[in-house]
């Protein structure tokens, strides 16, 4: 697939995009989640061509709080 032994990236990709992005590998063409009525970017090729990770925004918090 092109990635190099020992590559590393420091890119956050969002486990909502490994959906689409494993169905690209699955499939051998880039998949578009929201067509297919699911969350998440096809990041193959921030993976294999270490081209900049699609994703504009991550959510990584949410925090329930409670006022008495």
């Amino acid at each position: 697939m092109g990635v190099a032994d020992g590559s590393e990236s420091n890119s956050m990709i969002h486990i909502t995009d490994w959906m689409p992005t494993f169905m690209h590998i699955a499939r051998g063409e880039s998949v578009d989640g929201a067509a297919l009525g699911i969350d998440g970017l096809d990041q193959f090729s921030a993976i294999t061509a270490g081209a900049e990770v699609r994703t504009v925004s991550l959510l990584y918090c949410v925090a329930l709080v409670r006022t008495k």
